[in-house]
């Protein structure tokens, strides 16, 4: 079971952890509960978006880091999507956090297998690795 909330606050860590607690004791022992956390890069952050990382990982058997969609069209300047030091910078503080951390063997990192081709200043449309290599030949 794969639990993939976006849009959460920090009022919302404590439902958070009661859900993927509830869904761990319901579901058969042969099954595991994932969770999908998008990328930031202070603990901080992590605590404003709802993720209580030590709880988290006390419950789920696999965390993945979304670490892609730094940039999108709607909601950004043109940039890229997943850059690695943004990548790198995320994990380092899901994996090292003072107050608890996300065990490496837990850790599924998530990378953007897709790109945008900017049209403006806020707009874009979706770009497969073929078609980005046909434009760029």
């Amino acid at each position: 079971m794969n639990v993939d909330l976006e849009a959460l606050r920090s009022d919302d860590a404590a439902g958070l952890v009661a859900l993927l607690r509830a869904l761990a004791e319901r579901l058969p022992a042969d099954r595991e509960v994932s969770i999908d956390v998008s990328a930031r890069t202070s603990q901080a952050a992590y605590r404003d978006a709802g993720y209580r990382l030590a709880a988290i990982c006390d419950t789920v058997d696999v965390f993945q880091l979304i670490a892609f969609e730094l940039h999108g069209p709607t909601w950004s300047r043109p940039g890229p999507i997943g850059p690695v030091a943004w990548q790198r910078r995320a994990a380092q503080v899901v994996l090292g956090s003072v107050l608890g951390s996300v065990p490496a063997a837990k850790l599924d990192l998530g990378v953007a297998g897709y790109g945008y081709r900017w049209t403006g200043r806020r707009t874009g449309r979706s770009l497969t690795v073929a078609r980005a290599r046909r434009l760029a030949g």
